[in-house]
């Protein structure tokens, strides 16, 4: 009697974690991904410029925005070079229409950049900021994150083993 109280509490333990590993592994996408499908860009912070207000580590939502939409005071992330890839997220602290440029500072830097942003560089305009969930997708990304996410849907699948194992050696 006892070993069968046993065998039916693990059943319900590992199908419990399965389904929790499940939630976290859908929770996660949702938040990294998803924003994608609805037309957001997703950076990571990944220097101290913007502090405190974007903390390293975070995760930012950036709209598509046209120039004429950016006022100042709005945070912007920009192509830090024509064709470059590399990001920046910057306040907007002046605009300067004839020149179609923004002059812009880091929240935690003393001065402005050294070089305006023309329109034509300007990514969209900051949305949402999560802290801390930038470390995660970064994780994620890395090779040691790929096999962390591979060993998580192996041990679902062993749970539910697991799980389907006790509940038939029970009967």
């Amino acid at each position: 009697m006892y070993e069968r109280l046993v065998i039916v509490k693990l059943s319900r333990i590992f199908n419990i974690l399965a389904n929790i590993i499940i939630a976290l592994i859908v929770a996660l996408c949702a938040v990294i991904m998803l924003p994608k499908v609805f037309g957001y860009e997703v950076y990571g912070i990944l220097s101290g410029s913007m502090l405190p207000n974007y903390p390293i580590g975070s995760i930012i939502y950036v709209q598509h925005e046209e120039a004429n939409n950016i006022g100042v005071g709005d945070v912007i992330t920009f192509n830090m070079a024509a064709g470059s890839d590399v990001v920046a997220t910057h306040r907007v602290v002046e605009i300067n229409s004839e020149e179609e440029t923004f002059t812009t500072k880091g929240d935690n830097n003393d001065t402005v950049d050294s070089s305006p942003v023309s329109f034509e560089r300007l990514i969209g305009k900051v949305v949402l900021c999560i802290p801390m969930l930038g470390y995660v997708a970064d994780f994620i990304q890395s090779t040691n994150g790929i096999i962390a996410g591979v060993g998580a849907i192996v041990m679902v699948f062993a749970l539910w083993f697991l799980s389907d194992y006790f509940k038939k050696h029970n009967k």
